[in-house]
């Protein structure tokens, strides 16, 4: 049988190219890999530095306080109080022994899971698209409006770094078949599901999605993946139970509540504005987005084929992964709707995700003189963002409550009550020993109920013996106290206290008071307030 000789002096011919393109590809520092790096870089010290300057808020002091139980066992037995699986306080644990500053320290985990979950989209769509349009993507995801939960000490960073784990390990069998793809999709499930009891609704939406089209274009199920997905799923009849048992009664009380402020409704879709970076407008980015489906979905003919570009080979399951993973924030509407009745934006994070790898798959079909020029608009955008909303956010717009001169306005020597369940632990916490000394919350539960916003005060409840604050029963406490300060700061769905004890006949005499800035509030009403409260 004849054979085709290369011409001798054609480079093209042999295995050389490959050698060279072999080396090229795995080269440790070539121009992609040092994008990529610097970016993660720079968006880690910015992360980094806010995570050092922010002050702790509500939530997180939560964290803290289960976290640093005495022992091990005080813990497990503390964190179904909260609400949320075992991971990042276990992780937040092994943080604190880092000789750095507590707010830095018990964040570092979340910084660290968001720019996982940055990174897990960058290698997304870097498989179905050139690097360019990766890492568009993943700057489009880093310079999201969701961008505060990178340095908050929960565990919603570290849900959507599994969930980028997970598809990217599913991917990965998808294309090569190693089993060792299914043991880490397996294992991704069990750290999504340990990490947020909604861990595997984000699982199974996307990974769903994406075999139910993978499933119909070669006619068959892949028995593997399922029983992969299925295995780590069964983790939350560990994590669920002990969660639901504990949180019994604050979630009777929401369900009871007809004026809870957090109730899922159809208004809440608005939320999909934080999932791009703030402030573009809505109707913009569907404008954006219907273009470049319709370029997608037109075909190439005549000059345009030269211009062809990988999303030819885009497999469909991808696409129907990252779409169904884009409308998780729906789906978490519906879920709550049905089950707690409870919805926070944080719920649907990772619709964030999906937005940013399907907006870097799709720019992929634009004629390269096109796709290029809205890349660059979207990266310059979202670092400038990403850059200046990170800088300023530590810096607050009003006073703390512990550093509020209005606090200080009283007699040094009487109690104060805060008047604010949400105010009253970062108060307790960033106040020196005396003031600690002084500071109450005065709890009732059913009279609270009633109330628009119960979270707090029932968080400070189901946790009260894991906490180091005082926080005492509102009839004991006013048996007990003939006079003492009230301080409010301006949260009226939070600050029953006040109008109860003027119904009451407690006589309320403003001691000092600090009127909301313009910019806030129009009406120019005292929002900070110091009272002294007789009878």
């Amino acid at each position: 049988m004849a054979t085709i000789a290369a011409p001798i002096g054609d480079k093209s011919a042999g295995q050389e190219p490959d050698r060279v393109s072999s080396r090229a590809k795995h080269r440790w520092f070539s121009p992609e890999r040092l994008q990529v790096a610097g970016i993660a870089l720079g968006f880690l010290a910015l992360c980094l530095r806010a995570a050092w300057l922010r002050s702790f808020w509500f939530d997180e002091l939560s964290t803290l306080f289960v976290t640093a139980t005495p022992t091990l066992r005080a813990m497990f037995h503390a964190i179904p109080t909260d609400g949320n699986p075992p991971l990042y306080f276990l992780l937040a644990r092994l943080s604190l022994h880092l000789s750095l500053k507590s707010e830095l320290t018990l964040r570092l985990p979340a910084v660290l899971a968001y720019l996982g979950a940055g990174l897990a989209v960058y290698l997304f769509v870097k498989r179905n698209a050139c690097h360019f349009f990766a890492l568009t993507a993943m700057i489009l995801f880093l310079g999201a409006g969701v961008h505060l939960y990178a340095f908050e000490a929960r565990p919603y960073s570290l849900l959507m770094l599994f969930t980028g784990i997970v598809l990217c390990c599913w991917q990965a069998w998808c294309r090569t078949r190693k089993p060792i793809y299914l043991g880490a999709i397996t294992l991704g499930t069990v750290g999504a599901i340990c990490s947020h009891q909604y861990g595997v609704i984000y699982v199974l939406a996307p990974l769903a999605a994406g075999e139910v089209v993978r499933g119909l274009r070669r006619r068959r199920v892949d028995w593997r993946v399922t029983a992969a997905v299925a295995g780590g799923s069964l983790t939350i009849c560990l994590t669920y139970p002990p969660v639901l048992r504990a949180q019994k009664i604050l979630l009777d009380a929401i369900r009871a509540c007809p004026v809870f402020w957090a109730h899922p409704r159809l208004s809440d879709l608005k939320d999909y504005l934080l999932m791009i970076p703030y402030p573009v407008p809505f109707l913009v980015g569907l404008a954006v987005l219907f273009v470049m489906v319709k370029l997608a979905l037109r075909p190439d003919t005549g000059r345009e084929e030269i211009h062809r570009t990988r999303i030819d080979r885009i497999p469909p399951e991808d696409l129907g992964a990252a779409a169904a993973l884009t409308l998780i924030l729906p789906l978490m509407l519906v879920v709550t709707h049905l089950g707690t009745n409870y919805f926070q934006v944080r719920y649907g994070i990772g619709s964030a995700m999906g937005i940013s790898m399907l907006a870097g798959m799709l720019s992929a079909r634009f004629q390269l003189r096109h796709a290029k020029l809205l890349a660059q608009g979207v990266i310059f955008y979202s670092v400038a963002f990403a850059l200046i909303d990170l800088w300023s956010i530590p810096k607050p717009k009003t006073p703390h409550p512990w550093n509020d001169p209005v606090l200080q306005g009283g007699d040094q020597q009487e109690p104060i009550v805060i008047a604010s369940a949400l105010q009253f632990s970062p108060t307790w916490w960033y106040s020196d020993g005396q003031m600690r000394s002084r500071l109450y919350y005065l709890a009732d539960l059913p009279y609270a109920g009633r109330h628009s916003d119960i979270l707090p005060e029932y968080s400070l409840a189901l946790e009260h013996a894991y906490t180091p604050m005082q926080m005492s029963d509102y009839h004991e406490f006013l048996s007990t106290h003939s006079r003492f300060l009230l301080y409010c700061y301006g949260q009226p769905r939070l600050e029953w206290i006040k109008q109860r004890l003027m119904q009451s006949g407690w006589h309320l005499r403003l001691l000092k008071s600090a009127i909301r800035p313009k910019s806030d509030d129009d009406d120019g009403q005292p929002y900070r307030e110091l009272f002294e409260v007789t009878r």
